[in-house]
């Protein structure tokens, strides 16, 4: 059920920045490091859980699935490269903010009349 397969350095770090890439363009950056924190000292808990609990099912999915799932519930069972995502995605907000403020700059005090479009999770709200 559970495979032998040892995972490389280069796997953990293409994990997280996958991770790191889909949580950040759902744009919930902050959402994930406030629950990562809250949690990281139950990540060994939770990978066990998440094996008990879902593992068994992957394999309906497909093997391809069932083994990515292996791998994500090995890695992220590690409390570093909790650390690592939590980084990773901190440094995306930044940089996400910093581009926001250089298009204010880049735009002025020029105001307009028009409502800004919804961004991030908003998108998703009828009002």
């Amino acid at each position: 059920m559970f495979s032998n397969e040892e995972i490389t350095p280069e796997d953990e770090e293409k994990m997280i920045k996958v991770a790191a890439h889909k949580i950040h363009d759902y744009g919930m950056d902050s959402v994930a490091v406030l629950f990562l924190q809250s949690f990281k000292p139950l990540s060994y808990i939770g990978g066990q859980f998440g094996r008990f609990m879902i593992y068994p099912f992957l394999w309906i999915i497909g093997g391809d699935i069932s083994q990515s799932g292996e791998k994500f519930f090995t890695i992220f069972e590690n409390r570093d490269n909790l650390e690592k995502l939590i980084t990773l995605l901190e440094r995306k907000s930044e940089e996400k903010d910093s581009e926001q403020e250089d298009k204010k700059i880049a735009e002025g005090n020029q105001t307009k009349k028009e409502a800004s479009p919804k961004r991030d999770w908003r998108r998703f709200l009828p009002f």
